[in-house]
């Protein structure tokens, strides 16, 4: 416990040499126990320090409040990540179920599945660890307790066909590369996202290796009527929409599947903006590249959606 309050009051120090305003050290020690000053030089450094040091008026407070703002907009977006992991686990049930069986030694049968002889061991692996899970062998029973992780990777391996089958959207027979490939980086993209919120402070930074192609996804989005939430200058002008947390709530938003869940999480993600302190939204804009009108874009969608139902 010594080493620990020692540890602590060394961060408030470095915090304070850096010129970060803290008034009281109690009231620090309490902040510090969501996260050390290593995490706040690194994650909010853009928004809150200039040349190494905090700029002017900046307490401890007030970079745990932002912290709070940023914590409930993840949680907000997590929540619709779970659905996508529900629908996409009973869509593969369904499909597998039709076109394998419903048995395991049906659908989990090796010669089901496209080998690759460079990630061959990934799907036996995957196979084998499916195999062992015990309980109900159904497939929208036993899929319930495979990683979301785990079902991507089965999804790679399932023949063209079938892939075609599980895609949530519509798409011309001229598109099949376009979309399976918009699909696949989208879950992993939504998978990458949800594993920052879950283990991570970093979100409000991260940007994901694997990309959507953002002229695609708009073109899916309008099919949908959400078009106004994008606008010609994100990609071409300001880089988003591609790996970063926009494009992160186009595609929760597409694989959502359900017009319901789709006005619903833009429903909680407007009340929040619109409650909570202007100046935060407009700070975590600045930070993530989200629109700094993208309030407007959501009310716009919610109206037009409203108005033709």
């Amino acid at each position: 416990m010594g080493k620990e309050i020692l540890f602590t009051e060394q961060q408030i120090e470095q915090l304070k040499e850096k010129g970060l305003i803290i008034e009281s050290n109690s009231n620090a020690k309490e902040i510090l126990k969501h996260f050390s000053s290593f995490d706040v030089i690194e994650v909010y450094e853009k928004l809150f320090m200039k040349d190494g040091r905090f700029k002017e008026n900046i307490t401890i407070e007030k970079i745990f409040q932002f912290y709070h703002y940023d914590r409930s907009i993840q949680n907000i977006l997590f929540k619709y990540t779970v659905y996508i992991e529900r629908v996409f686990k009973n869509k593969m049930a369904s499909v597998i179920s039709e076109n394998l069986g419903v048995r395991k030694e049906e659908y989990l049968n090796i010669k089901n599945y496209i080998l690759r002889n460079d990630s061959e061991e990934i799907i036996r692996n995957v196979i084998e660890e499916i195999n062992e899970l015990s309980g109900d062998e159904n497939p929208y029973i036993l899929f319930k307790k495979v990683t979301f992780s785990k079902m991507t990777s089965l999804y790679d391996f399932l023949s063209e066909e079938i892939k075609e089958k599980i895609i949530p959207f519509n798409f011309f027979q001229t598109e099949k590369m376009e979309a399976k490939e918009l699909f696949r980086n989208s879950l992993i993209l939504i998978r990458k996202f949800r594993n920052e919120i879950a283990h991570s402070m970093n979100f409000v930074n991260y940007k994901s290796k694997r990309y959507v192609v953002f002229r695609y996804l708009k073109k899916v989005l309008n099919e949908h009527g959400y078009l106004k939430l994008t606008n010609k200058n994100d990609y071409s002008k300001y880089g988003r929409g591609s790996n970063d947390i926009f494009s992160m709530i186009l595609v929760i938003i597409l694989l959502l599947d359900n017009e319901f869940l789709r006005i619903e999480m833009l429903k909680e993600l407007a009340f929040f903006i619109k409650n909570e302190d202007r100046e935060r939204f407009n700070d975590f804009a600045k930070i993530t590249n989200l629109p700094e009108n993208f309030l407007e874009r959501i009310n716009r969608v919610i109206d037009k959606k409203q108005k033709n139902n």
